[in-house]
């Protein structure tokens, strides 16, 4: 039986609970969250998927002092604040084989060494859930990129959370461009609003990312009531439109006069993704997730210009999550 951990039990905390609670493996799983309410959210939710035949008990606790002493996989599903504080908890408590993290990570540069230096020194693998790549449909258009590839990438709509969304688009551009660095420009931000999550912000304007082998990435969201999301990605040979509202992907060639291909396409919920990142991880197979090394050096290109957006709006700090 493998012993897994979750830390937070919130939205997406509870949302990972269902996943695990789908896996065919035995597990004991923790499920750590200083609010009872949290907990109750979770345990009920996860009384909501049907048992299999392996064996799965789940204990609930409000402190991280409870977890075992040794951990095979542990999700923070915790908000970006905290998340340091509690990354150090869990690794002083229990021998943590593999984890994974939410983001935003950190909100700070500071805090990315410090949990580097941490997960090396436990020798803990530890992914981030940048999941954006491992979407079907997004997956196929990663199959028909010839990386490296110059890209040009433009997704627009209205709020749909440009802030705590960018490093997800981060991610997928360098899986089609084959280019891990970034340069941004935030210069066409237009205006902080309050986020949906109480002491965090979002973005509104246009941000603006640029790779060094000429790829570009343009992120736009408007102060409207939608949160839809709409992507053109052109690589050299395809271009892609995704309509977020009406689930359709219409690919057509940029060099040969091949059919235009149109299909219907759905984002998988975590629900149904945590189950079989779980098992990719303890089966010791590539999750086709980020490495917290790879989207650590991310992070920390966006957390710096965004710090920046949030100084000339009187913010202090970064506080996105």
């Amino acid at each position: 039986m493998y012993n897994i951990a979750i830390i937070g039990a919130g939205q997406l905390g509870s949302r990972h609970l269902q996943g695990l609670m789908k896996s065919t493996l035995d597990l004991n799983i923790a499920v750590v969250d200083p609010l009872e309410s949290s907990l109750a959210v979770a345990k009920q939710r996860a009384g909501e998927i049907p048992r299999g035949k392996n064996k799965i008990n789940v204990n609930y606790f409000t402190v991280i002092s409870e977890l075992q002493r040794t951990i095979d996989f542990c999700i923070v599903a915790t908000n970006s604040d905290v998340r340091l504080r509690v990354l150090k908890e869990v690794a002083d408590r229990s021998d943590v084989k593999n984890m994974l993290l939410e983001k935003v990570l950190f909100q700070d540069l500071a805090s990315y060494d410090i949990a580097q230096d941490l997960l090396t020194e436990k020798k803990i693998k530890a992914w981030v859930n940048s999941g954006w790549r491992n979407f079907p449909f997004l997956k196929e258009i990663r199959n028909e990129v010839r990386a490296p590839s110059k890209m040009t990438y433009v997704v627009t709509g209205g709020r749909w959370g440009l802030a705590c969304n960018t490093i997800h688009n981060m991610d997928l551009l360098s899986c089609l461009s084959g280019i891990q660095d970034f340069t941004l420009d935030i210069s066409a931000i237009e205006k902080i609003i309050p986020s949906k999550r109480n002491g965090f912000y979002e973005m509104i304007g246009t941000l603006i990312c640029r790779q060094s082998n000429g790829s570009v990435m343009l992120l736009n969201s408007r102060d409207i009531d939608s949160i839809d999301m709409n992507f053109h990605i052109t690589s050299d040979d395809y271009e892609w439109n995704i309509d977020g509202i009406r689930l359709s992907a219409i690919r057509t060639s940029m060099v040969s006069a091949e059919p235009v291909v149109s299909k219907p396409y759905s984002y998988p919920y975590q629900s149904d993704t945590t189950n079989i990142q779980c098992h990719n991880v303890l089966s010791g197979n590539d999750p086709d997730l980020p490495s917290f090394s790879f989207s650590a050096k991310q992070h920390k290109t966006m957390i710096t210009a965004f710090t920046s957006v949030f100084q000339k709006f009187g913010i202090p700090g970064c506080p996105i999550t």
